[in-house]
């Protein structure tokens, strides 16, 4: 009778075990890691002048985003860009 609930206790185990194991190769069968192309945190070329330096984010008149540098951010408010 110990033996039956030793084995009952093992396979249980076991289940767990494989449930695991199956679960965790299936949600990370297509996760893509994330590399940053330069190692300077938070900047990112402007649009207009192409200068590294942290953007503020404006909505086109086309609705593509466009990011500028503090230099080039009067261009995007004489054009009436809304920031997002």
């Amino acid at each position: 009778m110990k033996y039956i609930w030793l084995l009952i206790v093992v396979c249980v185990v076991i289940l767990i075990l494989v449930f695991k194991a199956l679960g965790t190769r299936k949600s990370s069968g297509n996760v893509v890691k994330f590399q940053r192309k330069n190692s300077k945190q938070g900047l990112q070329k402007c649009t207009y002048c192409k200068k590294m330096s942290k953007l503020t984010f404006y909505a086109s008149d086309e609705g593509s985003v466009i990011g500028v540098c503090k230099e080039c951010k009067p261009k995007a408010e004489s054009r009436d860009m809304l920031p997002i």
